[in-house]
């Protein structure tokens, strides 16, 4: 997160992911560490798919509508997590700027978590 300021005033993150993400309870072991420093954040949640790239995520599961949330009810900041083997670049490119886009229109703060080395993927996004 850019800063433990900007961290601790959070109060709802989201992670979007496959199973990288659930397998390794990434949401929970985010909770325990921000609460062993002290900090307070009230709702972590998931939206996750095993073996799902973004597109899958995108088109499939309920995290379009999960992140379009406003207001009180909106998402801080909202954690996308891809694994490139399991799709392309083309489409990684196409719908991490779906997500960065829908998170952005719904106030949130978008981080793009990649799992494996890129060769510069975010020129075009």
């Amino acid at each position: 997160m850019a800063s433990s300021n900007a961290a601790s005033s959070a109060k709802r993150i989201l992670f979007i992911g496959d199973s990288l993400t659930y397998v390794n309870d990434l949401d929970v072991e985010f909770h325990r560490l921000t609460k062993e420093a002290g900090m307070d954040i009230p709702v972590v949640e998931t939206c996750v798919k095993g073996g799902a790239p973004l597109k899958t995520l995108w088109q499939k599961t309920k995290a379009k509508q999960i992140i379009a949330q406003t207001g009180d009810e909106g998402w801080d900041y909202v954690v996308v997590q891809e694994d490139l083997p399991e799709t392309t670049m083309e489409y990684f490119q196409k719908f991490s700027k779906n997500f960065l886009d829908g998170i952005e229109a719904g106030g949130g703060k978008p981080l793009l978590l990649a799992c494996w080395p890129y060769s510069r993927p975010f020129d075009s996004i």
